[in-house]
């Protein structure tokens, strides 16, 4: 048994990301980023997702990256799966394995 704990930090993604206040998100992406831990996005209850959350969603997981933290969208919603394809940001919110 490892005696090392892996901690992550999980963010349940609200189910109204049109309505819902950007800045209220990006303080959670923020307090996420400064936790320094991997992170977990759940997009399973997203019912409704705007242009604005995509845009925090791709920046968080970019900037994580340069960080080498690791980022993991889970459980996404179809409307979070059909606006991410719609869009094609299906890899940088990391629902697709990148290609060579």
């Amino acid at each position: 048994m490892d005696p090392v704990k892996k901690v992550e930090t999980l963010l349940e993604l609200p189910g109204d990301l049109i309505a819902h206040d950007p800045d209220e998100l990006k303080n959670w992406l923020l307090a996420a980023f400064a936790a320094r831990q991997p992170t977990i996005l759940s997009g399973r209850n997203v019912t409704r997702i705007g242009t604005a959350a995509l845009q925090l969603l791709v920046a968080f997981r970019r900037d994580a990256a340069a960080q080498a933290m690791t980022v993991e969208l889970r459980d996404a919603s179809q409307p979070l799966l059909d606006a991410v394809a719609c869009l094609g940001l299906a890899q940088a919110v990391g629902l697709a394995a990148p290609t060579a």
